[in-house]
């Protein structure tokens, strides 16, 4: 049920006004880390914050990728 709360945080935030646009979803962190790859520019600051059990270090290991 991690993925389903996550899921429940990123529709809060759209029913609230949040642009539907900045506030996404991902079913797995390599999905995610691929994204962030497609907007980083160079200076880009991203931070990484989520719990072992999704294995947030894969998307940072992408992020890291050249």
């Amino acid at each position: 049920a991690v993925q389903g709360d996550a899921r429940f945080f990123v529709e809060g935030a759209r029913e609230a006004g949040f642009p539907a646009k900045r506030a996404r979803f991902f079913a797995d962190a390599e999905e995610s880390g691929r994204f962030c790859r497609t907007v980083m520019r160079p200076g880009s600051v991203i931070l990484v914050k989520g719990s072992r059990g999704v294995r947030l270090e894969k998307a940072i290991e992408i992020l890291r990728s050249e």
